[in-house]
């Protein structure tokens, strides 16, 4: 196997079939399929029982839901065996082949993210339809100088006639792990995501990769898409 697919999931069955189902239309070579679920009270493990060779692994426990799931995606991590891990959520669905893409560019001292959509499925559907009609205009690859690691507004590119928002791209270098290849050695010179920290760890691991001289590369011809989701 050439890489590990990680995805962390907590009461998102729904979405994560979706998810699943576009991962598997794509019949992506030597990967590694892992999802890691953080104690769901839903159906999660029903819906990937119905996708063979994905393995699933439940953390239970008690409480509500977590603000900082560090530890859950630490652990994640530690179950690939992979060299290259390719970190994802469960809401995010696979629009273009983005496996080939992130692992293309994917090198030591490199972590390289997709180019994520946000929204209902309708934009999601738009935006599909965009791509598979070949209206949608692909960017460059973009290696940012700096990099966002905090909650700035999300940008609303037009996609064709349609305004999209988007969560990471050229638009918005923010360096977050909704779909992205990290090298096993460059997460661990870090120590991964920081536990302790009482809210979401993303910005904080990306800013102490960032200082250790790990750079990143926004991916233009990975397209993925977020689907919108309340929190439990």
């Amino acid at each position: 196997m050439n890489a590990s697919l990680l995805i962390t999931t907590r009461n998102r069955a729904r979405q994560l079939d979706l998810s699943l189902q576009s991962i598997t239309e794509k019949n992506y070579p030597d990967l590694e399929g892992i999802v890691w679920d953080d104690s769901s009270m839903d159906d999660t493990a029903a819906v990937v029982a119905n996708y063979p060779g994905t393995t699933y692994r439940k953390h239970e426990h008690s409480g509500a839901y977590v603000r900082n799931p560090g530890g859950i995606i630490n652990a994640g991590h530690k179950a690939c065996a992979c060299p290259i891990i390719i970190e994802q959520c469960a809401e995010v669905f696979h629009i273009t082949d983005c496996i080939t893409p992130l692992l293309k560019l994917c090198r030591p001292g490199l972590v390289v993210l997709a180019r994520v959509y946000n929204g209902s499925p309708t934009h999601l559907k738009l935006l599909r339809d965009e791509i598979n009609a070949g209206r949608y205009i692909f960017p460059d690859d973009y290696y940012p100088e700096i990099i966002i690691t905090r909650g700035d507004q999300l940008p609303v590119p037009r996609v064709g006639r349609n305004l999209i928002q988007l969560y990471c791209g050229i638009e918005r270098p923010a360096p977050f792990l909704w779909l992205g290849a990290i090298h096993r050695d460059d997460f661990n010179s870090i120590g991964g995501y920081n536990e302790a920290l009482q809210t979401n760890g993303d910005g904080d691991m990306a800013a102490r990769l960032w200082a250790a001289g790990i750079r990143f590369c926004f991916s233009g011809h990975a397209v993925a898409f977020h689907q919108e989701h309340d929190k439990r």
